[in-house]
């Protein structure tokens, strides 16, 4: 069975035209429809547009992971430390004892 999507009279011109701009396989997802029609209702067409290009954009599969070595984790936790001790030292007025 499939589902219709109720669009307002008011929103009927605007949906039509996002839906000419979406590829033809999104113009039959329910799920879609529901998303453009909401965005419409929230910000116009233009957050409409901008939902259609983030979803129609291909995902980049390609893409790296740098992990940090366990000298570099020890090294940002010090940092962290003094920058604490350097906070309270600040806001106190005194010096921070080491």
């Amino acid at each position: 069975m499939t589902e219709k999507v109720s669009v307002p009279e008011n929103l009927q011109p605007m949906f039509r035209q996002m839906m000419s701009l979406a590829p033809d396989e999104l113009c039959h997802d329910v799920q879609f429809q529901r998303s453009i029609l909401l965005y419409l209702k929230l910000g116009g067409a233009k957050l409409a547009r901008q939902h259609i290009q983030v979803v129609t954009k291909p995902f980049c599969k390609e893409f790296g992971i740098v992990k940090k070595q366990p000298d570099e984790i020890a090294d940002d936790e010090q940092g962290t430390e003094n920058k604490s001790n350097e906070d309270a030292a600040d806001s106190s007025g005194n010096e921070p004892v080491n």
